[in-house]
């Protein structure tokens, strides 16, 4: 992807953000976007894009690689990777880079989306949890029924869920750790899109950015609040 085409996807991935931050995104756009474009071997650490590592991208192999060593319970003293007896191997990957950023949070990750059902990413979210991290999660009320969605665990274990009641989605994908680093593109958090699919996920340290993105959270946050649901809706009759 060149420069050029990453910004016209910032574009177009503004046009989900709330009518009255559109603009100021837009203005800020064209002067503060510097990012720096990276293959699935590079990682930048403040504006990078990850893409699948693929070792033949005729034929859509990707590379998949042990994350175990990353996903230790609290407590337990970091093993080395050699001594996972997996025979996957245990080098660096896209969903190993992901993961770091994410278990990076010390006080609070909000995660904002459409499809989660990777158990790697579920079970990194549920450890930040243990570790005291204030975690809290906004999904889609279809996609969070069905098989395999991590929704039903993270609730298990405590962690805040809140979802629409719309016919429409709720197909944001975004991720906001200590608020001050931004995670968003195009990846559900499905094991299908890590393995399969051609996905970027853009990772940025942009003041204005974030507080964009945790404006739209937390107006999506308030206006999923249970207690305002309606179980028995009204059906607009046409006059």
């Amino acid at each position: 992807m060149q420069p050029e085409e990453a910004l016209n996807s910032c574009h177009r991935r503004q046009r989900t953000l709330h009518s009255h931050q559109r603009a100021k995104l837009s203005a800020s756009l064209e002067t503060k976007v510097r990012m720096r474009v990276w293959t699935a071997v590079d990682l930048c650490l403040e504006n990078s894009i990850i893409l699948n590592d693929r070792l033949d991208d005729q034929n859509m192999h990707v590379v998949v690689t042990c994350t175990e060593a990353l996903l230790q319970a609290p407590g337990l003293p970091p093993g080395p990777s050699s001594g996972c007896p997996c025979s996957l191997p245990h080098s660096e990957s896209s969903l190993s880079r992901l993961l770091r950023a994410l278990l990076a949070a010390r006080s609070s990750l909000e995660l904002c989306l459409f499809a989660f059902s990777s158990p790697q990413l579920g079970r990194a979210v549920q450890l930040l949890h243990q570790r005291g991290v204030r975690v809290r999660v906004i999904t889609d009320c279809d996609y969070m029924a069905l098989n395999g969605s991590q929704i039903g665990l993270l609730r298990k274990a405590g962690i805040q869920v809140r979802h629409d009641q719309d016919l429409g989605y709720m197909h944001h994908k975004f991720a906001i750790v200590d608020k001050k680093v931004l995670i968003t593109g195009s990846l559900n958090w499905t094991t299908q899109a890590i393995q399969n699919n051609r996905e970027n996920v853009l990772i940025m340290e942009d003041t204005e950015y974030v507080r964009l993105f945790l404006e739209e959270f937390e107006r999506i946050w308030e206006e999923f609040d249970p207690t305002k649901y309606s179980f028995f809706p009204q059906k607009h009759r046409g006059h």
